[in-house]
Parts: C-alpha cells; structure tokens; sequence
C-alpha cells in the first residue's frame, strides 16, 4: 500500500535500454527505487542484452538489435531496418503479452525509438491504459535529437520542412541514416501515434515551449524537473582550489570556449572529467596552445567522480546547445557547489545569476574568464554561492516533490481514463 494511504500502483516503465547506460537509465533506475519506497509496483519492458540488470519481466522484452551504424547497411537492410523503426511487430506482440499478465495501471515511457517504435502505443491504447512520455531530447521534433548540425546550432526544421537535414546529412553525418530518421518521422506524424499519449513531460520550461512552437500541442505536454536523490548527496563546501567540468567531451558542450577561458587565467587550474568522439581534438587544442593548467582525468563515475565534484571550488556547463535540464547542474548544487553556465536552453532556468552561480553568453570567451576570475578570487561567495545552490535542489529538485508531482498525474490520467472526477481520483 501507498504511503499515502491511497491504493499502491502498478507501474510500467519503457525505456529500451535496461542496464546502466546513460542519463536518461540514470533517471529510471532512481525512480525506480523512489516509487518502490513508497509501496509501489514497477515492471518494465525494453531489449534484451548480455549487460541487462535481472528483472522479472525479462521474457518479455524485445530480441536485441542495433541501429548503430545506419550508413552502412545495404539498400535492402536499409528499408527492412526502416519498417522495424517505424512499427516493431515483435514489439507490439510482447507488449500485449505482458498487458494481459501484469495489467499495469499507467505506462511511463522514456526511450522507444527505433529498438522498440511507437508500436507498443496501440496495445495499451487499446486496453485504455494511460501512458505519459518523459522527454529527454527533441527527437519528436528534431532528426538528430539535439537541434544541431556541424557542432552548431541548427534551426532549418523549424518550418516543419524535415527534408532539409537530408543536404545537411544531419544523421550521424550520413545520407542513409538521415533518410531512414526521415522516413520515420513523416510516418509517424502521418499515423498521428504520438498524438496518442496522454501527457509528454518536459523536465524545462524551453524544452515544452520549444515542442509547442513545433507543433506540439500545448495541453498535451507539462514541466516537471529532474530529481536527486536528496539523502545520497552530502554537501561539502570546502574545497582543493580548482575547476571542474565533467560530462560529455563533445563540441557542443563548449569545452574549447572552457579551454581558452583557462588560456587566460594560467594561475587557476581546470579538470575536465569525462570522455567523447572529441576529447583528442580538444586534447590536442589544449597543448597546441600550450595552455598548461587543463587537465583531462578521464572518464569518472561512483565515489571518483563524487569526490571530484565535492572537491572542487566550482563547476562550469559552458554548453553551446539547447541543453534541457542538466543533471550536471543539479548533482553540482546537490554537492552545494556554484555552478557558472552558459544562457541557453535550461540552463537559466536552473542557475540564478548572481545567487548559485553565474550565466554567461554561449561561445564568449572573455566573459566567462572574467566570472571564473570574479568567482575563485571570492571564497565567501562561493560558500555563499554553494549554500544557495544546495537549497535550490532542496526545493526545486528534491525526489520528494518529484514524487508527489508524478504521482498526482499518473492518478489524473487513471481517474480519466475509467471516467471519473477528479474528486473521484484512484484509490
């Protein structure tokens, strides 16, 4: 039973990965612990694979299959790969199966494109089984799922004209897989299937406003943030005297704007914690210019990253893309660490200038040395900066409130779905 006091749920969650992955695998596997320790049910359905955690709901998943390399396939594995993306049999059939043994209350998606598709909508759909969809990129929206082409920004799709990323090779820098993404996407706005969700959840405000100026309907998709696990997460407001950026070594993350800014400030030592396809070419900008004080620790996870984290003055997001809701922010100002981000996409929304850390303008590499200096010459700041950025998280992404704002809308959709009021509610 529900600590509530209100009938414990029976949860499904798809994501079609099931085994430590990513960030969005993160998000899963810690609401799954949150909705367990309040009493209730959570199944799962993804794809089988060799490193999957062990789950009851196993038999049921779908064989494994990789999507990968969409530019090499032939043009017959191409089309075959396209039909599995766009309407998975094998799929739907599962989906059905585990329907009728487990009968979930409510489905929560997070991953299901191309392993699992859009297939698995019409089983629940017709077994009137509500389903939300948490967004964690612009794939409904966007080809390549990030707004980008050529490590820049890229808008050229906002007019609904998605055959513009087929010149752009937008794809994985490939005509083939670009093609195949394209196919998939005017199938599914053709066959409406998204439109067949009952809630998207955004976890920023840009992200629902950037699918609403898509095309998105407005009602159709709400804002809740991220979470940590607030109990995990001890802050520590002392520190060893340097910078940290950890994440993703890629372009658009801005780490060779980062990397200049450090040119400039030779006295104040940066580490870069992370791996990417870039992190050679930023390796090599980095001695090119004989800039002394980065320092790339490699890939970090567990307690190495954590002590990294606690133990540095501050973090810097200098991203140069839509970023959503950065989790990188959020475990920073768990730690009680001041955050210096870039204004662009979510960032904004989650660091306050001049309360838990600074803003600066994508790409301007005098702007960010001149905060980075302003903040690591002012350690009262920076513990003042730190104790804010611990209350931020405290009370705008604690797993308790994400807790309560999820479970209010799974038991709308339910008390709408059998036709009840909302004072009627499940329970």
């Amino acid at each position: 039973m529900a600590r509530s006091g209100k009938k414990a749920l029976k949860i499904l969650m798809v994501n079609k990965y099931f085994r430590p992955f990513g960030g969005v695998e993160s998000y899963m596997f810690g609401w799954k612990k949150l909705f367990e320790e309040k009493g209730h049910s959570v199944i799962f359905f993804s794809m089988k694979h060799p490193q999957n955690l062990p789950c009851p709901q196993s038999k049921y998943f779908v064989e494994q299959v990789d999507y990968s390399d969409l530019s090499q396939p032939g043009f017959v594995e191409k089309l075959r790969m396209s039909l599995r993306i766009i309407y998975n049999l094998e799929a739907k059939r599962k989906m059905e199966a585990l329907i009728r043994d487990e009968k979930p209350d409510i489905a929560h998606f997070q991953n299901i494109y191309h392993q699992l598709s859009p297939s698995i909508i019409y089983p629940l759909v017709k077994h009137n089984i509500p389903i939300v969809m948490k967004l964690a990129d612009y794939k409904l929206i966007c080809l390549n799922y990030r707004f980008i082409s050529n490590h820049r920004i890229c808008n050229a799709c906002e007019t609904g004209h998605y055959w513009k990323a087929i010149p752009a090779k937008c794809v994985k820098d490939s005509y083939g897989a670009t093609i195949v993404n394209l196919v998939e996407h005017y199938a599914h706005k053709f066959l409406g299937v998204y439109k067949k969700i009952d809630l998207l959840i955004s976890p920023s405000h840009f992200l629902r406003k950037k699918h609403i100026a898509m095309g998105i309907n407005p009602r159709q998709i709400t804002t809740i943030e991220n979470f940590k696990a607030l109990e995990t997460y001890r802050p520590h407001y002392e520190h060893d005297n340097y910078i940290l950026f950890f994440g993703r070594v890629v372009l658009e993350k801005g780490i060779k704007t980062l990397i200049k800014a450090f040119g400039d400030l030779p006295d104040i030592p940066l580490r870069i914690a992370g791996n990417g396809p870039d992190k050679e070419l930023l390796q090599k900008f980095t001695q090119d210019q004989d800039i002394k004080n980065v320092e790339f620790v490699g890939f970090k996870t567990g307690d190495d990253l954590a002590h990294l984290i606690k133990n540095a003055t501050f973090t810097v997001v200098p991203s140069e893309w839509y970023e959503n809701c950065s989790n990188t922010v959020i475990e920073a100002f768990a730690y009680g660490k001041p955050v210096i981000g870039s204004d662009i996409g979510g960032i904004p929304e989650q660091v306050l200038h001049g309360r838990n850390g600074y803003l600066f303008q994508p790409g301007n590499v005098q702007q960010l040395s001149g905060l980075i200096r302003k903040l690591y010459d002012s350690p009262d700041l920076v513990r003042q900066m730190g104790m804010e950025a611990r209350r931020t998280v405290e009370t705008k992404y604690s797993d308790e409130r994400h807790y309560k704002r999820l479970l209010d809308v799974y038991r709308r959709l339910i008390a709408e779905k059998a036709g009840l009021s909302v004072g009627d509610r499940v329970r």
